[in-house]
């Protein structure tokens, strides 16, 4: 969220008095990420920082959960929400949704060159996480991959959105027109997810704890070079490849891929799934980036702007939607 939430910082402050016995000296908005329903702050008291996430509407527990649960099991790199006074992963103010986090003193994997170490550091993570015992009672509040796209039902609103309307919004305008432009596309993408999706629904897979956003832009690396994970809202029950499609086939240099792969150890990778997960990452950015400026009211016109230019960069050179058709390629050979 790049503009800051319809909460005050009085309400926030003595939130965190209330519920975590937390006094907060500094209150500051951070206009950063890609979440047009969360903004975030840094939270300073007299001895500590921590991460406070706002979110509108009510968390999905299992995106809170999940996080705690593998730190309780040994991973250590995973960000967790801190517990409130009473054990609880959040607390609700008027229309959003409190979420804290200890402050990790570093920078983002997306602003630095890791090494191939530290890739390698990152594989032997990651393949923790993914052997980590899924318990009965977080399996039944988890999503679990159905290979049926969350976003099929917005994309498809969206496409008669554009179809059969004219808007006197322009970003509106400017996006129904980009759309039709690109529509066959589009609709490429789109036939191709539901094809292989049911290929892979006749398939069967070891499902595992994904992450399901496990890019850069989620990986913090603190003063000490300590890999630290944050940003579970997306974590779904599923095959491995739902996460390594982040490491392998994504632009990275061969040395990269080797040293994480190194890191991860002995695997099969499943190359229908890998693509199956190209173009339901086109499918997604397609739903949320539509959802937002068509079905939003709520959206600013910065929002709705950011939103617009992140749309056009799906089908630039390098981007999601050529990731996608050059992993199709590849099963063709």
């Amino acid at each position: 969220m790049l503009e800051k939430p319809n909460l005050s910082d009085v309400k926030i402050q003595t939130s965190l008095h209330m519920f975590w016995e937390i006094q907060s000296r500094q209150l500051d908005f951070l206009p950063i990420g890609n979440d047009a329903s969360s903004g975030v702050y840094h939270v300073e008291t007299d001895t500590k920082h921590y991460f406070l996430k706002i979110r509108k509407g009510t968390p999905h527990l299992s995106f809170l959960q999940i996080p705690h649960y593998l730190r309780q099991n040994g991973s250590q790199n995973v960000v967790a929400p801190i517990p409130t006074q009473t054990g609880d992963l959040y607390t609700s103010v008027d229309d959003y949704a409190l979420i804290l986090y200890d402050w990790i003193h570093g920078t983002s994997a997306w602003d630095i060159t890791l090494s191939d170490e530290q890739w390698q550091t990152w594989g032997t993570i990651m393949r923790r996480i993914h052997d980590t015992p899924i318990s009965t009672s977080l399996s039944a509040i988890v999503p679990s991959e159905t290979f049926i796209s969350k976003w099929n039902n917005i994309v498809t609103q969206v496409n008669h959105l554009v179809k059969t309307q004219t808007f006197h919004d322009p970003i509106r305008q400017e996006l129904a027109n980009y759309w039709n432009d690109h529509q066959a596309i589009i609709d490429r993408c789109y036939a191709r997810l539901q094809e292989i999706g049911h290929q892979l629904q006749q398939q069967s897979f070891q499902f595992v704890i994904c992450h399901a956003d496990i890019h850069q832009a989620n990986i913090m690396i603190d003063e000490q070079k300590k890999i630290h994970i944050v940003d579970w809202d997306e974590v779904i029950i599923a095959p491995k490849e739902r996460d390594l499609m982040f490491f392998v086939e994504d632009g990275h240099a061969s040395h990269i891929v080797e040293a994480f792969l190194k890191g991860y150890g002995e695997t099969e990778i499943n190359q229908l799934a890998i693509t199956y997960y190209k173009y339901d990452w086109v499918v997604q950015e397609l739903g949320d980036y539509g959802e937002r400026i068509f079905l939003n009211n709520d959206l600013s016109a910065t929002e709705k702007q950011f939103s617009m230019d992140e749309f056009k960069r799906l089908f630039s050179a390098g981007d999601v939607v050529e990731a996608a058709f050059a992993s199709d390629k590849k099963l063709s050979g």
